[in-house]
Formats: structure tokens, C-alpha cells, sequence
């Protein structure tokens, strides 16, 4: 009897050995499993559609205006050293997901001299760039950006034919533009960003205060290097 009983306890001993592991192992098992990916947000965090923005900036205009050269025709056309200025920015965009397209108009007035005359620069640029933002699903987003510009510029009191003095202007202007970036989205819709841009530019044709038009030979070049802070809004469209 005694035999009989032992025997079927190593019987159930072994079915238990062979058994699969409880529901609650299995449940702490797959607790190790967890999904890494489980707080990733993988859309894009802003809002999608036009936006209107306005940026603050600084920058310099170097290269020709140095205060030493001059532009010879029917009369002449002075390059003041120009200082570094203060602007704005006034943009019109459209942004998708991760990307965004911009055309922008700037305007700024340099304070600049000619051997100790006064010769102020004012400089305006009509600018069409594109925009990739990266970590686009979070809130602050590291951006990079390229563009092409068409800038103008007056001289006040920058040309003269020997007997009167006038504006000299300089137009045909192309350049490229290059940059970089942090944007801050306040909310789907409100983004702060900072920028950090460099311009190469040049003038191809002027005209001074004979209001004659001439051609320039070797153009006059003008990079610019500056900074931007600016706020835009998202008026409407898809999260």
C-alpha cells in the first residue's frame, strides 16, 4: 500500500515538473518585453497650412562696402563702410510635415560713411527659402534652411556728377542664402525661433544721381552675415 502511494506521488511529481509555468509567470515574463517605442509621438507636432510671421534681425554688410570703393560712369556712386543693423522681417509660409516653404521681405538701414562723409545704406531683399526641420514630433525642433534673394539698396547721398549729389542705388541684385536654427512651438500654432543665416550676394547694374542705368563690370559683391528671432502663426490646417 505504502509502495503503491509512493509510487503515485513521484507520478504527480513528474507531471508537475513537466507542466508549462503558471499564467502569472508568463505575465511577468512578457513585462521584460516592453515596448521601447511606446511614448514615441510619430506625428508631427505643429499644425499644417499657412502661417504668417514676423523676425527681428541683426546684420552686417561687408565685402564692397567698405568705405573705399567707388563705382565710375556719367557720374559716381560711393560704397560707404556700412555698420551693422537692426531689421525685420515680415514672412509669409506654408508648412507641411517636417518642412516648410517661405517668402519673405527684409529691410534694414545701415549707418555708413565715405573718408568721413555720411553716406547711410538702406537695404531691403524679397527672399524665397525652404525650411527642414528635424525632431519634427517634438516641441523644440533643430532647423536648417537654404534660399535664393533678390536685395536693392540706396545710398543716401552716395552719387554725385561733380556739381549735384543724390541717392545712388544699386539693383539686379541676386544671392543665396544659408542657415541654421532652433524653433520653439508655444503651441501647435505659435512657434519662437532663433537663426543663425549667412548671404552672398551681388549687384550687377547702378545708378547714381544722373539717373543714368549702367551695368557694373565685376559687380559689386556684399555678404552679410547675421541673426534672427521670430515668431509665426499657423492660421489654419491639419494637426
Amino acid at each position: 500500500m505504502r509502495s503503491g502511494f509512493f509510487l503515485l506521488a513521484l507520478v504527480v511529481l513528474g507531471l508537475a515538473a513537466c507542466a508549462p509555468a503558471p499564467a502569472r509567470a508568463l505575465r511577468q515574463e512578457a513585462g521584460v518585453l516592453d515596448d521601447p517605442d511606446a511614448g514615441y509621438a510619430s506625428e508631427f507636432f505643429a499644425r499644417r497650412g499657412v502661417s504668417l510671421g514676423v523676425r527681428a534681425s541683426g546684420a552686417s554688410l561687408g565685402g564692397d562696402f567698405d568705405g573705399d570703393t567707388t563705382l565710375s560712369g556719367p557720374d559716381t556712386i560711393f560704397l560707404s563702410d556700412a555698420d551693422e543693423a537692426l531689421g525685420y522681417e515680415l514672412v509669409l509660409g506654408f508648412l507641411g510635415e517636417g518642412s516648410s516653404v517661405e517668402l519673405g521681405y527684409t529691410r534694414r538701414e545701415h549707418e555708413g560713411d565715405f573718408e568721413g562723409f555720411p553716406g547711410d545704406v538702406e537695404y531691403s531683399a524679397f527672399t524665397l527659402r525652404g525650411l527642414s526641420y528635424w525632431r519634427a514630433n517634438s516641441a523644440v525642433q533643430p532647423l536648417g534652411f537654404l534660399g535664393f534673394l533678390f536685395p536693392l539698396v540706396d545710398i543716401e547721398d552716395g552719387s554725385s556728377d561733380g556739381v549735384a549729389t543724390g541717392n545712388g542705388k544699386l539693383r539686379e541684385g541676386f544671392g543665396f542664402e544659408a542657415g541654421t536654427g532652433l524653433a520653439w512651438w508655444l503651441t501647435p500654432r505659435l512657434v519662437l525661433d532663433l537663426r543663425a543665416s549667412a548671404v552672398y550676394q551681388e549687384f550687377t547694374r547702378a545708378e547714381g544721381v544722373a539717373d543714368d542705368s549702367e551695368e557694373i563690370d565685376d559687380g559689386v559683391w556684399a555678404p552679410s552675415y547675421g541673426l534672427s528671432l521670430g515668431l509665426a502663426w499657423v492660421v489654419g490646417g491639419p494637426r
